[in-house]
């Protein structure tokens, strides 16, 4: 019976293997498509063409067919298990649930939540360089935890025994496929999280590019020149010592990073860049070993583009020539605050410093301009190069890698969704197909269909609430540091649209199955009874 079951199954997991393996393709196209003509930005405008390799097509195709069988052959050995009476009579659904598997549910569920809360606290209190990963794994525990949760609340729902009004028996009708039910809940928990804790890490750039903490440091205006300037051109002045770019359009991991000199004093008079601590005095410090005091550009630059960590007593050393090609070591003291500057992929030095090191190095090649109009410099110092865009453009070009990437993994996010509501939409019609007799015979003693559409919806409402509930918390966790720590600048109007984008698609597939399952002939359901 298995292999007669398992042969029928295994011809529709074959179509459907074979389909998405073409459909896949088609969405690799599409992927590639989007980066090679609207964002170009993400790949530092380099060309960028679809190639597939047959065997690869081949091996993605077999995986899902594998993992296809797989779970069917666990549904037909449990199924399997019940004797043929209660397949007959289909009342093997409502069998009483242990009390180890609910104390074991529950265990681990504490389990999970417990760790989330550790990681939170450790982040917060520990000296963490990113919290974003963390927080997001503290999410995806209290995602496993609510999950576990609502399983045990499941089969305490399953042995109540009063059914005093409708809503009652709504709730154990919920409890009666637990498989299915907690299935949907953790299908459309999972998609509501990733949906929304990818949303939350999109942020705006441009938002506050006034204020001195952002990633312009104030400063309306970024300018580099080819050739260096000499003369004060207003603004703060700083002299680059050319080598590798650390910033994220480089794909290659930096060794000998751009050096830039900048005067500390002139920056902390601004107050640029600074969230509280003025690190600019740590480019001051006197260092043994001769080893020259220097800040990293942004975080991101030092957690990614260096993989360095950053402090007075326990910053990375990096290796440099001077002028005269003798060797001299510059120690990461800290970094700039922010996840992204306009310094990105940059190493920043006292002048000081600089021009002790570097003697040859005469002029300036960088510059940050204040106001709201273009410097009138820029015309004049043509010949020389210079080159002057708005501070917030340059913020983009950096952000424009993490944004396509962050849209990518939002597209799946919103086809995990898609899959969990038209889920809920396949448990529906089964559940009512299943329980077509019990449907019938309430119509026959006086039932109305309206009352069994409210019957049907709270119950698989309560499933769709539950995984909305389970996923938004998760999420709520993984935003903490979008939303309070790292000051980024979230869209509430986006992510208020997305809620009601995921809720209006969930009760609308839940919606369709209730009214396409009560037009079935309550007479054909009441023939076997």
């Amino acid at each position: 019976v298995r292999c007669l079951f398992l042969l029928e199954g295994g011809v529709i997991a074959l179509v459907g293997s074979a389909a998405g393996a073409w459909l896949g393709t088609g969405y690799t196209r599409l992927l590639i498509l989007g980066l090679s003509n609207y964002w170009k930005g993400a790949i530092a405008n380099s060309a960028i063409q679809y190639f597939a390799k047959p065997e690869t097509v081949v091996v993605g195709a077999v995986a899902s067919f594998a993992c296809a069988i797989a779970a069917m052959t666990i549904a037909m050995w449990r199924q399997a298990k019940h004797p043929a009476r209660e397949l007959l009579m289909a009342d093997f659904s409502q069998a009483q649930a242990s009390s180890a598997g609910q104390a074991g549910s529950l265990r681990y569920g504490v389990g999970a939540a417990l760790g989330a809360v550790g990681i939170a606290v450790y982040v917060l209190v520990g000296d963490v360089q990113s919290v974003t990963l963390p927080f997001f794994g503290a999410g995806a525990l209290l995602l496993v935890s609510g999950i576990l949760f609502c399983g045990a609340a499941l089969r305490r729902l399953g042995r109540l025994k009063s059914l005093p009004h409708m809503g009652a028996l709504a709730l154990r009708n919920a409890a009666r496929r637990r498989g299915r039910s907690l299935t949907v809940v953790g299908l459309l928990a999972c998609g509501c999280f990733l949906v929304f804790a990818v949303s939350s890490m999109k942020e705006d750039v441009a938002a506050h590019a006034a204020e001195p903490w952002s990633g312009t440091g104030g400063f309306a205006w970024f300018g580099e020149s080819t050739l260096p300037i000499s003369d004060h051109l207003g603004g703060v002045r700083l002299r680059v010592r050319d080598g590798d770019d650390a910033s994220c359009l480089n794909l290659n991991r930096a060794q000998s990073p751009r050096l830039l000199g900048v005067d500390p004093d002139a920056m902390s008079e601004r107050k640029a860049f600074l969230m509280g601590e003025d690190l600019w005095k740590l480019l001051k410090l006197e260092l043994p070993d001769g080893m020259v005091p220097a800040l990293v550009g942004d975080a991101d630059t030092a957690l990614w583009g260096l993989e360095a960590k950053t402090g007075v007593e326990t910053g990375d050393v990096l290796e440099y020539r001077d002028g005269a090609g003798n060797p001299f070591k510059v120690k990461l003291v800290g970094r700039l605050p922010m996840r992204l500057s306009v310094f990105q992929g940059t190493i920043l030095i006292a002048e000081e410093r600089f021009v002790s090191t570097f003697p040859s190095e005469e002029g300036y090649r960088m510059f940050l301009f204040g106001g709201a109009g273009e410097p009138p410099v820029v015309r004049k110092y043509e010949r020389a190069g210079l080159d002057v865009v708005p501070s917030t453009e340059r913020l983009m070009e950096f952000y424009a890698v993490e944004s396509t990437y962050l849209a990518m993994f939002l597209v799946l996010g919103v086809l995990g969704l898609v899959v969990g509501s038209m889920g809920m939409g396949v448990v529906v019609l089964r559940n009512v197909q299943d329980r077509r007799s019990e449907m019938a015979l309430l119509r026959a003693v006086g039932y109305r269909s309206s009352a069994l559409w409210k019957l049907l919806f709270v119950e698989h409402g309560l499933l769709l609430s539950a995984g909305f509930g389970v996923g938004l918390l998760a999420a709520a966790v993984a935003m903490v540091p979008a939303l309070f720590i790292t000051k980024s600048q979230v869209s509430y109007g986006f992510l208020l649209g997305c809620l009601m984008a995921v809720v209006g698609c969930g009760v609308g597939c839940m919606a369709i199955a209730i009214h396409i399952s009560l037009k079935g002939d309550a007479l054909r359901g009441l023939r076997n009874e």
